[in-house]
């Protein structure tokens, strides 16, 4: 249970600190290619549901998961 709430938390917490961050400081534009709004709403997405299922998840498909990630 202290887990899930210290998870749940910290999703909560990373968007508004990235938004705080973003306001305050001017990102340069990457080398190669460019973030489109798809980009960054599939990575906002990736930060708050990726942690969730992971707790939501039994362990032997989180550790699955993570092994086929690893091999890629």
């Amino acid at each position: 249970m202290i887990a899930w709430i210290v998870v749940t938390t910290l999703v909560a917490v990373a968007p508004v600190a990235a938004w705080i961050y973003f306001r305050r400081f001017e990102v340069m534009r990457p080398p190669i290619g460019v973030f489109d709004w798809h980009d960054v709403v599939f990575m906002l997405v990736a930060i708050v549901v990726v942690p969730v299922a992971y707790l939501a998840l039994p362990r032997a498909v989180v550790g699955t998961v993570l092994c086929l990630l690893a091999l890629n």
